[in-house]
């Protein structure tokens, strides 16, 4: 089974270290969307049917920490 956790767990320190360019740029840099879309931190409860990662609420709370 995927883990978003160990997902947004990887994708954190990336995310941190663009918090400058994404503050004067108003928004993610397009790689960093990308990854998180990959990684399904967007679509965290939506159905797996409908191309979701499907997890229960816990997860999802918990992955958005790490990204947090």
């Amino acid at each position: 089974m995927y883990d978003v956790i160990d997902a947004a767990r990887s994708i954190a320190p990336r995310l941190r270290a663009a918090a400058d360019q994404s503050e004067a740029e108003r928004q993610l840099p397009s790689a960093l969307v990308s990854a998180m879309a990959e990684a399904k931190l967007f679509s965290l409860l939506t159905p797996a049917a409908y191309g979701g990662a499907d997890v229960d609420p816990l997860t999802a709370i918990l992955a958005v920490e790490q990204i947090g």
